[in-house]
């Protein structure tokens, strides 16, 4: 190991989720863990882009285009940290090698916010006939 940045692309890990709150923040909850962690706007803009099909790099050009007064050495750092931060934090894992882009991403703002299952031996007909009753 040469000790140098990794700008390899990592992809978003298969048990986190990620919600948007509000305009330009996110919060996204490691399932297997129980960890959660709220990005920034900066933060979200390299959340979206980590889709295994993308380096580091080729996301801090992307932030240098859509960031006024961004340089490419900023943001090559600034990529660079939150992707290590989030590998530690299993928020991400590296991409597999001929990593596919994903079908579809859900628009989070869209789902569901809530679920309550009650799973019950009684049904609520409560029939005269039936032995669930």
């Amino acid at each position: 190991m040469t000790g140098e940045p990794c700008t390899l692309p990592v992809v978003r890990g298969s048990s986190v989720s990620a919600r948007r709150a509000g305009a330009e923040c996110t919060l996204l909850y490691q399932a297997d863990s129980g960890r959660e962690r709220r990005l920034n706007g900066t933060g979200t803009f390299i959340w979206e882009r980590l889709d295994g099909m993308r380096s580091l790099d080729e996301i801090a050009g992307d932030m240098v285009g859509a960031f006024d007064g961004v340089d490419a050495e900023s943001a090559a750092r600034d990529v660079q940290a939150l992707a290590a931060e989030l590998l530690a934090q299993r928020f991400v894992e590296p991409a597999p090698c001929g990593a596919v882009p994903p079908i579809t991403q859900i628009e989070l703002d869209d789902a569901p916010k809530q679920v309550d299952v009650s799973i019950t031996g009684l049904c609520n007909a409560a029939c005269s006939y039936c032995f669930y009753a």
